[in-house]
């Protein structure tokens, strides 16, 4: 009963797949992911440290092999995909502008 009344108000959501399933994300490396993977590192004025964790514009994107969470949700498409090869097809297509 909850839950028709539920989505008779348009509260229900169906999700692309389970909750703890693998995903992927287009997502900014990490400083640390940057060095690693030799980019080079850019004197950036609008670089800063946020929690101990470098924020700089010269970080490039990369595809993140993550566990779905019910926050994700609305970034499916857009960030999240259910497949490496969609997440890798919207990451160059970004980089292509």
């Amino acid at each position: 009963r909850e839950l028709a009344q539920a989505d008779r108000e348009g509260r229900c959501v169906v999700l692309p797949c389970k909750i703890g399933d693998t995903i992927y994300q287009v997502d900014y490396m990490t400083h640390g992911e940057a060095l690693r993977a030799g980019v080079p590192e850019k004197n950036d004025p609008r670089s800063k440290r946020k929690f101990g964790r470098r924020k700089a514009e010269y970080l490039p994107l990369m595809v993140r092999e993550k566990k779905m969470v019910k926050s994700l949700y609305s970034e499916f498409g857009k960030s999240v995909f259910l497949t490496r090869t969609e997440a890798e097809a919207a990451l160059r297509r970004e980089q292509d502008g």
